[in-house]
């Protein structure tokens, strides 16, 4: 997806096609269900990695790794210096029903208010767990 040197460290075969799993929902890993909801989960990944200036996401763990600690219930944890408000959308995106996830248009809405209200941002993550 966004390392194409690095295609097969990235996703795993499926029958029909690579899947790449950082970025995928686990009902899309699972079942290969994709929707606007799997969307959902894989911008709050994509999100992840711009507010963590192009970190690879869940770093060294293996594909394996990945897919059983998110079902385990594990979420990537804030970059450093990310406001509060944009971690909590990142994790509304990585809700394990995918019926939970906000839609595309709630997600507009939401960062809408954020560019209309730039205060809102001055309050990081590290601020609020202090």
């Amino acid at each position: 997806m966004l390392y194409p040197n690095h295609v097969n460290k990235f996703s795993t075969c499926f029958q029909g096609g690579k899947i790449p799993i950082r970025w995928t929902a686990p009902e899309a890993i699972a079942y290969r269900k994709f929707s606007s909801a799997s969307d959902a989960w894989s911008y709050g990944i994509v999100m992840w990695e711009v507010m963590s200036y192009g970190e690879r996401p869940y770093w060294e763990m293996s594909n394996q790794d990945v897919i059983l600690s998110i079902e385990e219930g594990y979420r990537l944890p804030a970059p450093m210096g990310c406001p509060a408000s944009l971690h909590q959308l990142m994790l509304h995106c990585w809700q394990k029903e995918r019926n939970h996830r906000p839609k595309f248009s709630d997600i507009v809405s939401f960062l809408d208010k954020l560019i209309r209200n730039p205060s809102t941002l001055h309050t990081l993550v590290e601020d609020v767990l202090v």
